[in-house]
């Protein structure tokens, strides 16, 4: 028993250790955004699938021996993968297709090293209950969880903030070693007893070793009908579109980090260890009523948006996320068979999480133009489970000895689900009412999130998720101006200016120097929005954006003006900026004037674009008097300090200019709050009195925090009101 708890627990703590890993080592690749974790979870259950579907033919058509020789053989081809990072020459070229993309990189770098350790749950069972038919194989199944959930837990805190990628894989693929002998031990024990049983076929050995064992415990499951196994597919499936639906969140508006994606993911594993291994903690009517009440408040969470704080989004989809998983799990596990059907079960329970990852990841992009799957699921788990409650108030009503508490209690809990059920309905027909109302434009998704064009008053604005991208003010007389974040009292615009010689005569500090001459700019842009930098370009100037997602360029072209109009020369790169910026580099192509970096998603954050190696290849591509502007505006994460002391580690002077328009100027009535960090080496600037008077002290931090390529946390760069629920005071 010993071997088969060790080689159960190592397989599953390599399973979910691989995928965050193998997240963070392409998440750079595809412009940090969400995408990257839906896509490698569809990945990943869908390997699920294919190791659960081997490990059920394995055990029902061949005999002991051969299920040992065979499984033997593909161990080792999986070993053959190792090391498991991938190369460069998977990297895109552009940022198009990137669910495919993700999908193709696993498959030809991880594929049949996960799909391996994917079989160890319903093998490693199935020859326990074998082989001893006196222990239950479900307690290996909540050991297994147990695994996963470790290993998800100690990824953020433990595994990324002391080993880099590199060492990472290398200790992944001695452990995937490790495992391959000690599941090649199990099979040979198994097989053996097998043989000494006398049995020389799976089936014989079948009734030989375990004698036709029933799993005691649920007795209802030694038969099955249909509806059954519609269930074994439809509890997972609702599951897990929750768990996606809920992760597509909090990564798109507040960044694609490790921990939040590990955090539903643990919640998760969590109510399956509970629900697999202590059944009796799972009552339906207190995760009912949970499940309706966190469904209302994760509603109203939502509908509020970017005014509410990081703290209650957390609270709010992280309980939602557990009540449903632990309502489907629960329900799931009294429908648990005998062990003579223990692989299908597993099977079902695969395809079922599986198809659920299709749906949120490959379909409803195309499908929605909102995230209406979060909803919809949350309608059906309640719907499912309200027969349930109602077949319980009818048994209460009719029994004998009627409880008079809880025949009120069941009568409560019923009239709860059908508040909840038309609370989350009417959630979601507000979101799509503001999606086609009469202000809005067009509302598009795709892989890369959801963009809304909507026509305000005085203006056509773009928002990315819950947060505006920029605006074009359909005043004919401020369409060519720059507004927004960009406009000439930010700190782009100070540069802009600076450049474009608007910022008066030399300083007296450099009296006597000679001023730089007016000449055409080559400006670039991370992060196309609307396109309203390209009114900063003269005639003479060019602007190259970088942009990675497809829709937006379409949108910036046929909802708004400035491209189409634009005085300069300009044009779209299409592709993650630090992948295209690094191949410009090896073309040896000309460097920019100034380099502009505001490609948030919503608030999420790319982080590989703000990392020291990132800096390093910014300023690679600016002259050595040019301008790197990074938009740090931001209401989850503090950036400047980061960027301050990266700065610093690289030697280059970082200015923090922060600026707030005058709301009774008319000239500024277009203008908004805005937060920069210029860095730049260019003497002239820096001494200008203009500039001077608009430079801030950077923010204050408690971390020393650098992120490179290896290490970027997230959390201890969190604003403290977002966590405490209270404005920052001045000392803070």
């Amino acid at each position: 028993m010993f071997l088969y708890c060790l080689s159960i627990f190592l397989g599953a703590f390599l399973l979910f250790l691989v995928q965050p890993m193998m997240a963070q080592f392409i998440l750079p690749w595809f412009g940090g955004s969400s995408l990257v974790w839906t896509s490698c979870m569809l990945f990943f259950q869908s390997g699920l699938v294919l190791g659960y579907a081997y490990s059920h033919q394995l055990t029902q058509r061949l005999s002991p021996f051969n299920q040992w020789l065979l499984h033997l053989i593909v161990l080792s081809a999986a070993i053959l993968f190792l090391p498991i990072r991938p190369g460069l020459d998977w990297k895109p070229e552009d940022g198009l297709y990137p669910n495919w993309r993700v999908l193709g990189l696993l498959a030809g770098t991880i594929g049949i090293p996960y799909i391996v350790l994917s079989t160890t749950g319903p093998l490693i069972q199935r020859w326990q209950s074998l082989s001893h038919p006196n222990y239950s194989p479900y307690r290996l199944f909540a050991l297994s969880n147990l695994g996963s959930l470790l290993a998800l837990v100690g990824f953020p805190f433990l595994i990324e903030s002391y080993l880099t990628l590199d060492q990472q894989s290398w200790y992944w693929s001695g452990g995937l070693v490790a495992y391959a002998l000690l599941v090649g031990l199990c099979g040979y024990r198994f097989q053996r007893l097998a043989v000494a049983a006398g049995s020389s076929s799976a089936v014989t050995a079948e009734n030989v070793i375990a004698k036709e064992t029933h799993d005691t415990t649920n007795p209802a499951g030694a038969s099955l009908g249909p509806w059954v196994v519609v269930l074994w597919l439809l509890l997972p499936m609702l599951a897990s579109v929750q768990l996606l639906a809920t992760t597509s969140f909090l990564t798109q508006e507040v960044g694609a980090h490790p921990f939040l994606w590990i955090l539903p993911l643990a919640l998760y594993l969590i109510s399956f260890i509970v629900c697999f291994e202590y059944e009796r903690l799972y009552v339906r009517p207190v995760f009912f009523v949970a499940l309706c009440g966190s469904a209302l408040f994760a509603c109203y969470v939502l509908d509020k948006g970017l005014h509410e704080i990081f703290r209650s989004q957390i609270i709010a989809y992280s309980s939602v996320l557990f009540s449903a998983a632990m309502i489907c799990h629960g329900e799931l596990a009294r429908l648990k068979p005998d062990p003579s059907r223990l692989t299908a079960f597993y099977l079902c329970i695969s395809v079922g999480g599986a198809a659920g990852g299709l749906l949120v990841a490959l379909i409803a992009p195309f499908v929605f133009n909102d995230y209406y799957e979060f909803h919809l699921s949350l309608i059906l788990i309640v719907v499912f489970t309200l027969p349930l409650v109602l077949v319980g108030v009818y048994r209460e009503y009719f029994s004998k000895s009627r409880n008079v508490v809880k025949l009120v209690g069941s009568w409560l809990t019923l009239i709860t689900g059908i508040v909840a059920a038309g609370g989350v309905a009417t959630a979601a027909i507000k979101m799509y009412r503001d999606s086609t109302g009469e202000t809005v434009v067009g509302q598009y998704r795709n892989e890369y999130g959801v963009l809304k064009v909507e026509d305000r008053p005085g203006k056509r604005s773009l928002s990315h998720g819950k947060t505006m991208h920029g605006y074009q003010v359909t005043d004919p007389a401020w369409q060519h101006r720059p507004t927004s974040y960009y406009s000439p009292g930010s700190g782009l615009g100070l540069v802009m200016r600076f450049l474009q010689g608007e910022l008066g005569g030399a300083p007296e500090a450099l009296e006597g120097a000679d001023a730089p001459p007016a000449a055409p700019l080559r400006i670039a842009a991370i992060g196309l929005g609307t396109g309203t930098v390209v009114t900063w370009g003269r005639e003479m100037d060019t602007v190259r954006f970088f942009e990675i997602d497809p829709k937006v360029v379409a949108v910036a072209k046929n909802h708004f003006t400035y491209l189409n109009q634009a005085k300069a020369k300009n044009d779209v790169s299409l592709g993650d900026a630090r992948v295209q910026l690094e191949r410009e580099t090896e073309n040896d192509e000309p460097r920019y004037d100034v380099l502009i970096a505001d490609a948030f998603s919503s608030d999420s954050i790319p982080k590989h674009l703000l990392t020291i190696e990132a800096l390093q290849v910014y300023l690679s591509r600016i002259k050595p008097d040019g301008f790197l502007a990074i938009h740090v505006s931001n209401r989850f994460i503090e950036l400047a300090p980061l960027l301050e002391r990266q700065a610093k580690d690289l030697g280059i002077h970082a200015m923090y200019i922060s600026y707030a328009p005058d709301r009774d100027d008319p000239a500024q009535l277009y203008q908004d709050h805005s937060s920069w960090v210029v860095l730049t080496e260019n003497e002239w600037f820096r001494a200008n009195p203009v500039v001077q008077s608009a430079e801030w002290n950077f923010p204050k931090q408690d971390t020393n925090i650098r992120w490179t390529d290896d290490f970027s946390p997230l959390l201890p760069l969190l604003r403290k009101e977002q966590l405490y629920g209270r404005e920052k005071r001045k000392d803070d």
